[in-house]
């Protein structure tokens, strides 16, 4: 008796066990699911981080900054990062081209129960000020020399040209240098990142700050 009670116990387990329902059923089902958000977008050649708002359930901007020396044609952009809303489907998607030139740029998101929100895309440019050839026409030595030294000085080292190597060498060498600054590209978190290149204008030289004659505790440079 007692075996037959426990086969009919167990049988009833086995049969409860088959009419749990799955609950990752109605979650991959997404029949809850109304979510239709851009959460992040990234563009080739984009400075700082996207401005996404959602104006109201069917509406929303996405406000982007684009490098004008990196984009050379805001009509094929390319999406390098589009991140949205559990399962919602867009009408673009990573690694597409982006027309930024289209008389009213719009990006619309689709959720898993058919709902919509288009999100308008307004652009504008950005311009590192600080690109460009800088003639070098004056050159301050901080801390001195003589009693100086080592102190919160500011001099003009032309003021002692006596101190500095006389070979073409000294502080006058730099007054036909200049800087280049360029841009290279915009890193993830938005900085910008380039080089900047010291050339020695026509003369080809630097000046090498080195002290001559007994100035020079190496020994004359002359």
């Amino acid at each position: 008796m007692r075996k037959t009670i426990i086969f009919a116990a167990m049988a009833g387990l086995i049969a409860l066990a088959g009419c749990t329902k799955d609950p990752w059923e109605d979650v991959a089902k997404g029949d809850w699911n109304n979510d239709r958000m851009i959460l992040d977008i990234k563009f080739a050649g984009q400075a700082g981080l996207s401005k996404i708002e959602n104006i109201d359930d069917k509406t929303g901007t996405i406000s982007v900054r684009l490098a004008s020396f990196l984009v050379e044609d805001k009509s094929k952009v390319k999406i390098e990062n589009l991140t949205t809303s559990y399962n919602a489907v867009t009408t673009v998607k990573s690694g597409d081209l982006y027309d930024f030139t289209a008389a009213n740029p719009t990006i619309t998101v689709t959720s898993p129960t058919g709902k919509t929100r288009t999100y308008n895309v307004v652009s504008s440019d950005f311009d590192e000020d600080i690109i460009g050839s800088y003639q070098i026409s004056s050159s301050m030595v901080w801390g001195g020399t003589g009693p100086e030294y080592g102190g919160a000085a500011l001099m003009d080292p032309t003021a002692k040209s006596w101190c500095w190597n006389e070979k073409g060498f000294g502080p006058k060498a730099e007054y036909d240098d200049y800087l280049e600054f360029t841009l290279d590209k915009i890193r993830d978190d938005g900085n910008t990142e380039g080089k900047c290149m010291h050339y020695g204008g026509k003369d080809g030289k630097h000046w090498n700050c080195l002290f001559a004659a007994k100035m020079n505790k190496e020994g004359s440079m002359d």
